[in-house]
């Protein structure tokens, strides 16, 4: 099936992070959330401010920062997405759409 074996990706901002089972939540514009499984193979790369990428790590990354996941659906849970690479921005913020997410979804889990 060709469909699994394209590699997707989601955009958004990490509204929480969960060191014990090495998963992001992204939430993107529109307000969906998906889960981000890091592996050991995940590449995990930060954008510089001159445009480069600058090799990362699962310990670096943090609520309200602007990240790109790309890898594939978990074939369970559609909502997983088991990353190839992930790459983000610390000198890019998350969009006020994202954002305004964000709040909500910590707001509410309090």
């Amino acid at each position: 099936d060709s469909v699994d074996t394209i590699p997707v990706y989601f955009e958004g901002a990490i509204s929480d992070v969960d060191s014990d089972n090495y998963q992001l939540t992204v939430i993107n514009e529109k307000g969906e959330t998906k889960k981000v499984d890091i592996q050991n193979s995940t590449k995990t790369s930060v954008a510089t401010t001159d445009g480069d990428l600058a090799k990362s790590g699962f310990s670096k990354l943090s609520v309200n920062e602007r990240v790109l996941a790309i890898g594939f659906w978990d074939k369970k849970d559609k909502n997983l997405l088991s990353t190839l690479r992930i790459i983000h921005f610390k000198d890019v913020p998350p969009s006020k759409e994202m954002q305004s997410h964000i709040n909500v979804a910590s707001s509410s889990a309090k």
